[in-house]
């Protein structure tokens, strides 16, 4: 392997890291770790161990969204856009895939938060939704510009 190929290797794994770890943590939480909580405890001990989880998930939930931005920034103009050069439609999906993101790591936040100013929207299940419905389509569009093919060469 040339040196020339290690970054960018290492950019692409960070970025594949950082989706399993975040999303795979997520869907835990919400499928997993709540519902068993919800017969197991009662609603006082529960909300306590519950932010006491939220608490560390966001020292590691937090951390990965700034992976992921640095190495999706660096797999996009480094690696792809320059092979992608006038591809409209390649640049289309990297914008919605970005916004995807956004929202991804805005309900992110908001569902790990113990903060007061997230409580209300905290409440119910809606944040988990589109936590994990942003993040299957950040990912779906993610593959679709995989396919892509690289533009013809000028």
């Amino acid at each position: 392997m040339t040196p020339d190929l290690i970054l960018p290797l290492l950019m692409r794994w960070t970025h594949i890291g950082s989706a399993i770890v975040a999303v795979g943590g997520s869907v835990f939480l919400f499928f997993v770790m709540r519902p068993a909580l919800s017969g197991a405890l009662n609603a006082e001990s529960r909300a306590d161990f519950e932010s006491r989880i939220m608490k560390r998930w966001k020292l590691l939930f937090h951390p990965l969204i700034l992976l992921f931005l640095v190495s999706g920034f660096y797999n996009f103009f480094v690696v792809t856009a320059p092979v992608h050069k006038g591809q409209g439609e390649y640049h289309m999906l990297f914008g919605i895939k970005f916004l995807l993101a956004l929202v991804m790591f805005g309900s992110g936040i908001i569902a790990t938060s113990t903060k007061k100013w997230s409580e209300k929207m905290r409440d119910g299940n809606l944040i988990w939704w589109v936590l994990l419905a942003s993040s299957a389509a950040t990912v779906m569009v993610g593959g679709v510009m995989k396919l892509l093919p690289q533009a013809a060469a000028n």
